[in-house]
């Protein structure tokens, strides 16, 4: 047993010493690296084709996040937000079963946690996303992020400013920003964000005395954005059905729900519901890279090992 320990902490040091210097590779080795620490905690044996497993579904991860804009921005056409209860085991569940459900971003709001207690559960987190080419952001904690525990964070009115964080996360990380109007979006394009979250866009228990957007208004500024919008607030059902009434170019890249998954009986057939309602108004787009370019990537690095 203890063999194999060393053999696994060996080859987590050894994925660290190639890929320290390059951002995008340390994405695919923290993956990696989780994953053959828990074989080895496991007593399994890590080595040859069981390690170079590990390595490609991290491997791939990374290459796939590493296309063109229009193939990353499908991940946000449903985006689960977590309610910030904390609960470590029930988030697991609750985000292993959201991408069961189709969803392929996560947004950890967890304002409880500590930095530490956040990057330990994006860790844990990674690989989950990894294996459907998911997306996984930190809520306000650039620095979570920016340690590779994630592959982007989201900044609101508690975070960095906008230009702040981008200067933190650097140009390969993800950085959405929460906005409410017109020159909230102005300072989100200025700072190179990738994507806005626009709030709240329906009336929402979670800001009783906020006064939503309204479907119209929240058209016409997603209309003149210059970034890609995703909503947020309010989003059940019935009022995600309604968008399909905008014209095209009014409608966001996708929604973002709290309430409508975490709080379901059934969080993966939750999010089906609202991922068929977002498919049934977004036309498919995207060129995401072949299972083949990806195939010889990850076949490149397991040759090193």
């Amino acid at each position: 047993f203890s063999s194999r320990r060393r053999h696994t902490r060996s080859l987590c040091d050894w994925s660290s010493d190639v890929c320290s210097s390059d951002l995008v590779l340390r994405l695919p080795l923290r993956v990696a690296q989780v994953r053959l620490a828990r074989a080895g905690d496991r007593g399994g044996v890590v080595g040859g084709q069981h390690a170079g497993r590990h390595v490609r579904a991290g491997f791939a991860a990374a290459v796939g996040f590493e296309r063109s804009m229009a193939s990353w921005l499908s991940a946000l056409r449903v985006v689960l937000v977590t309610d910030g209860l904390g609960d470590l085991d029930r988030l697991r569940r609750l985000v292993v079963a959201a991408t069961k459900g189709g969803v392929r971003a996560v947004q950890l709001r967890e304002p409880v946690l500590s930095a530490r207690a956040l990057a330990e559960l994006a860790a844990d987190l990674l690989p989950v996303l990894a294996d459907v080419d998911g997306l996984l952001l930190v809520n306000d904690r650039v620095d979570v992020a920016a340690a590779g525990h994630a592959h982007g964070a989201q900044v609101g009115y508690r975070s960095l400013s906008p230009r702040d964080a981008r200067s933190v996360l650097g140009p390969k990380l993800r950085m959405g920003c929460s906005v409410h109007d017109a020159a909230q979006l102005g300072e989100a394009a200025a700072a190179h964000a990738d994507f806005a979250v626009l709030a709240p866009v329906f009336a929402t228990a979670s800001k009783p005395n906020v006064q939503p957007l309204g479907l119209a208004a929240a058209g016409r500024l997603t209309a003149n954005a210059a970034v890609p919008m995703v909503w947020l607030g309010g989003m059940t059902p019935a009022t995600v059905a309604t968008i399909g009434s905008l014209p095209p170019g009014h409608r966001p890249a996708g929604i973002a729900v709290m309430r409508g998954i975490c709080s379901a009986a059934d969080p993966r057939a939750a999010a089906a519901t609202y991922c068929g309602l977002v498919q049934a108004w977004m036309p498919q787009s995207g060129d995401r890279k072949s299972t083949s370019e990806l195939q010889s990537h990850s076949d490149l690095v397991c040759r090193l090992l």
